[in-house]
């Protein structure tokens, strides 16, 4: 029969070290991972904090696997950042009196919890190049000038004098009020 004590954390296999590791003295004792599979930190330590340290290396090694993208989802290119991807995800979504629709998303990282994840269509994401840079550039620019011809079309528009009250009632009435 063996004497080791396992448990498991988050998915993540434990032994319970003996206590030649320094738990003589009141010290809380300290676990340490038995999966070999396992490429997270590995240094003994208190099963209270084993949450934790799982949960920053899944963060960590998201955002090492995930690569920077340009979100490009406003109208407004003030609006567009770059923000670190980390998965994709993709499937058939179904919409009734419609064929089914493929649709192509990318993952993002909410926070520091590795389960807590948003996503994006992929048709509102753009690769961080120097190019796309550029080009983001260009759309800034476009933005203030249209900005800037929509309100000269406005101001434009409220030029145009308008029929006075007076002018109104030179007009013959409608014949329907005659009835």
């Amino acid at each position: 029969m063996s004497d080791t004590i396992e448990t498991t954390v988050k998915g993540l296999r434990l032994v319970l070290l003996a206590d030649t590791f320094g738990t003589r003295n009141g010290d809380p004792d300290l676990w340490a991972p038995t999966d070999h599979e396992w490429d997270g930190p590995t240094e003994p330590r208190p099963i209270t904090d084993w949450p934790r340290v799982i949960d920053e290396w899944r963060v960590a090694k998201q955002v090492e696997g995930g690569t920077n993208v340009w979100v490009i989802d406003h109208d407004d290119p003030n609006f567009w950042q770059i923000s670190d991807a980390v998965f994709r995800s993709g499937g058939q979504r179904m919409q009734r009196g419609y064929p089914p629709k493929t649709q192509k998303r990318v993952e993002f990282r909410n926070g520091s919890d590795p389960d807590q994840l948003y996503s994006r269509p992929l048709h509102d994401l753009a690769p961080d190049t120097p190019e796309v840079a550029e080009a983001i550039e260009r759309a800034k620019a476009a933005r203030l000038e249209a900005v800037a011809a929509g309100k000269r079309w406005t101001a434009a528009r409220k030029a145009i004098q308008r029929l006075s009250v007076a002018e109104w009632h030179d007009l013959p009435p409608s014949p329907k009020e005659d009835i």
